[in-house]
């Protein structure tokens, strides 16, 4: 009996026309029961919460203790606050544009709550009721904002130059600003990473520290410039414990407050070949994974940060994960949906065996190398969950699917199904017979599951004794 690896991340490196490694709305987890190994588990499904406006939605932003827990929503020109129960109230006053913005919220005078959204062209600030653009110097353009201990930070377009309102200020200073001046490229975007304000340039990242004072709030960090930049501001993150962007050379990756680069050559290869336009991302924290959830405009790639390993995740009839912007605060996840012209919010919830009713096809890979000779594949054998169906309907009796390459995926045996039991049947294996003979290409195989039940792929065994 031989146990064949399963593939816990995917790679799709075309540049060398290396074997395609498949997993999809999966991700890898490490079982109590065995410390020593790794299982794939189907990903949380989505279930409808609200709908906000006409779509696209631009921005979904949430924070603990601020707009009573509420989260805000761009949707179009419609900012609107959701409850966790899904109740919408659409503030008073219009945002325009439609493309993604910089969005940040925090306490104002008094502790109310304020947000602001920078657009591109202009700045707004949502409060109480209402939401209206505010007159910023030289009536120059936003990109992004930034909240950080009662300071606003905010960058002016197509510059190297950082405003900064100090708390207590009723409008934006035209003398209270800065420059990132470590490189001459543009600032495009603002993360926080503790007490540092990491502002992203086109090819650099520079940090800087608050100073507590009205005439210069905030000062650069010396020595603490790196020469990585951004590719796309929509790409830049805060989650768990770092700072997750695109690069200017299309690796991904994670600032803590260095650099580390969390994507291979296959993903980068991915990111380069999509306009950075596309590119968006955001994360989310779930039973102590933490995932960064990038979009590639047709195609999403997840990190675990738990695992260090990357999956693809898709919805049914895209090639995308539908969830193209969210945000996560104290175990609810909200998103939103990818659609122009839709103005859909979900809430990803792990109990959740389908996307609101649509099927969610979890796939995975397993290779055995063959150097020399050939091998007889008596038998493939899955170690999965078993019997936990639900009692009617789709599902009740759940299939998984097995199929087969001996060219390193060039071609494939036809699926052949198996049963995962239904509710109560624990013992029956997923099991194939006469599974052919591998030669010096060896084998891969590729297990697949669709039915609204629970997944858990956990060992792919060879020529198992009957």
């Amino acid at each position: 009996m031989t146990q064949i690896p399963l593939a816990y991340g995917a790679a799709d490196r075309r540049v060398g026309d290396f074997p395609k490694l498949e997993t999809v709305n999966m991700f890898a987890e490490t079982p109590a029961s065995d410390p020593k190994s790794l299982s794939l588990v189907g990903r949380a499904g989505l279930e409808a919460l609200a709908v906000v406006g006409d779509g696209p939605i631009r921005a979904i932003f949430q924070r603990a203790g601020l707009f009573d827990g509420d989260a805000l929503v761009l949707s179009g020109s419609t900012l609107a606050r959701v409850t966790k129960g899904g109740s919408v109230t659409a503030f008073t006053g219009t945002v325009a544009g439609e493309g993604r913005v910089s969005i940040d919220a925090g306490p104002g005078v008094g502790g109310v709550s304020e947000c602001r959204i920078a657009t591109g062209t202009e700045v707004y600030l949502a409060s109480g009721t209402t939401v209206a653009a505010e007159t910023f110097p030289d009536d120059a353009g936003v990109t992004a904002v930034l909240y950080i201990r009662g300071f606003w930070i905010a960058i002016r377009a197509d510059t190297q130059v950082l405003y900064s309102r100090v708390p207590g200020d009723l409008a934006w200073d035209a003398i209270t600003f800065t420059s990132a001046e470590y490189e001459p490229d543009k600032a495009i975007g603002l993360a926080r990473l503790g007490d540092t304000v990491l502002v992203f340039g086109e090819t650099s990242l520079e940090p800087f520290a608050l100073t507590g004072t009205a005439v210069n709030p905030i000062e650069p960090y010396g020595g603490s410039a790196q020469d990585v930049g951004c590719r796309a501001r929509d790409t830049i993150v805060n989650l768990a414990d770092g700072v997750f962007a695109v690069g200017d050379d299309s690796a991904v990756y994670k600032f803590t407050p260095s650099a580390r680069v969390i994507s291979d050559n296959a993903l980068s290869e991915r990111i380069r070949l999509s306009s950075a336009m596309n590119l968006r991302a955001w994360g989310f924290r779930q039973d102590q994974h933490a995932f960064y959830v990038l979009n590639l405009g047709d195609e999403t790639w997840v990190y675990d940060d738990s695992n260090q390993l990357w999956s693809t995740w898709r919805s049914d009839g895209f090639p995308y994960f539908r969830a193209h912007i969210g945000t996560e605060v104290q175990g609810v996840v909200l998103c939103g949906d990818a659609a122009t012209d839709s103005g859909q919010l979900w809430r990803m919830t792990p109990e959740k065996l389908t996307d609101d009713g649509d099927e969610v096809e979890h796939i995975a890979t397993a290779f055995y190398p063959q150097s020399e000779g050939r091998t007889i594949c008596g038998n493939l054998v899955l170690e999965c969950a078993r019997g936990v169906a639900p009692m009617t309907g789709q599902g009740s009796n759940p299939l998984v699917g097995m199929r087969q390459s001996f060219n390193k995926g060039k071609t494939w045996t036809p699926w052949r199904f198996r049963t995962l039991g239904a509710a109560g049947d624990y013992r029956n294996k997923a099991r194939w017979n006469g599974c052919g003979t591998i030669g010096a290409d060896g084998m891969m195989v590729q297990l697949k599951a669709t039915d609204p039940t629970v997944i858990r792929f956990s060992k792919l065994l060879m020529n198992v004794p009957a």
